[in-house]
């Protein structure tokens, strides 16, 4: 019980994480994504050189939304394990996800600049799913040994 109560504390503070993410108004999160991806650009020449291909502010946002619900849909995962009913935990992982994908969009109509974007709902179920898979799959190698 003790582990369920941990889990669940960390699904909330992710999603209050991704809740105060989706917060910043659009120059804010346009220069945090202009930031990381002219970081990013500048390691992958330092690593192929000069002539290495470059990311846009577009790939890292959408990368980011993918890797904030990769891990949400782990804590999820953690959060609504039941051993004994692994298809239901996995259902309640992508309702769960999906309903927080589609009220963090609806979220970002309220804030300046920001926009509501099914495609980014998309990339979000597509870290759940990821997530899922990961995690499934570990679970199942454990049980085999």
């Amino acid at each position: 019980m003790k582990s369920k109560v941990f889990w669940w504390i960390c699904i909330i503070l992710w999603c209050g994480l991704i809740f105060y993410m989706s917060s910043k108004n659009a120059a804010e999160s346009s220069n945090q994504s202009f930031f990381l991806a002219d970081l990013l650009n500048h390691w992958l020449k330092q690593l192929f050189g000069p002539h290495a291909f470059t990311l846009s502010e577009d790939v890292v946002r959408k990368t980011a939304h993918f890797i904030e619900y990769l891990v949400l849909g782990c804590l999820l995962f953690m959060g609504f394990l039941d051993r004994s009913r692994p298809g239901r935990t996995i259902l309640f992982v992508f309702i769960a996800g999906f309903l927080f994908a589609v009220s963090d969009e609806v979220h970002q109509l309220f804030v300046p600049g920001r926009t509501m974007r099914p495609f980014d709902v998309l990339v979000d179920l597509a870290g759940i799913s990821a997530s899922v898979l990961i995690i499934r799959q570990k679970i199942l190698r454990r049980e085999l040994r």
